[in-house]
């Protein structure tokens, strides 16, 4: 991470401050941890930087801020490694879902514009419907591969890995792990429907068949 420098005033002498840029690594501490975040705003009047995690976002100084020590761990083969999300940029509107417009590229060339008015609903796709199409098999077939077992819209579960967890350090593995987890807290366990349940079946619950189907 390559740092600015601005003069300030410190006890009567002029020193230099470092000043960190919009989409670095960063890391600081806070309440006895260090924190890893992507920077997001900043602001030289006020000597302090915008910076957010998956989950959080936090007001810096620039004097506690470091370059991240945090590898980023690289995700195995997966349909996905061929596209990029670019422009990604958050937008005024509604507050149900976070509005944002984001250009979405493959092999070098943008194929698609991501868009989502903040209204709850679901992302808004311009672009060649046969190319959106494939962008979608390509993202669920991503989701099935690290592990969520009933995709739902992995079109927009992958530009908000690729926009938030991705910059800090997230693998996809992890984000879909994450994401199953919760989904498997919410829906409850999945109950086997089957007459005559194989062994691996314990009380019937979370059967490793794929024909049986789900009495949640």
């Amino acid at each position: 991470m390559a740092m600015k420098f601005i003069p300030v005033l410190k006890d009567g002498k002029t020193v230099l401050l470092k000043v960190p840029s919009k989409g670095d690594r960063i890391m600081f501490p806070c309440n006895g941890e260090t924190i890893h975040a992507v920077v997001t705003k900043v602001s030289t009047k006020t000597f302090k930087a915008t910076a957010r995690t998956e989950e959080m976002e936090y007001t810096v100084p620039f004097g506690v801020i470091k370059p991240s020590n945090k590898p980023i761990e690289k995700d195995p083969p997966n349909p996905m490694d061929s596209y990029e999300l670019r422009k990604y940029k958050e937008v005024a509107g509604h507050d149900d879902t976070q509005p944002f417009q984001a250009e979405i590229w493959k092999d070098g060339k943008m194929i698609l514009i991501a868009s989502n008015d903040g209204w709850g609903g679901s992302n808004n796709y311009q672009g060649n419907p046969e190319v959106f199409s494939q962008f979608h098999k390509d993202a669920e077939a991503w989701e099935l591969q690290f592990g969520i077992k009933k995709p739902f819209e992995p079109a927009g579960n992958w530009i908000s890995w690729y926009a938030y967890c991705r910059p800090v350090g997230t693998t996809a593995a992890q984000y879909c792990k994450k994401y199953q987890n919760e989904m498997d807290k919410f829906m409850g366990p999945e109950l086997c429907n089957d007459p005559t349940p194989c062994a691996e079946c314990v009380n019937g619950i979370d059967c490793p068949k794929k024909t049986v189907t789900s009495s949640r």
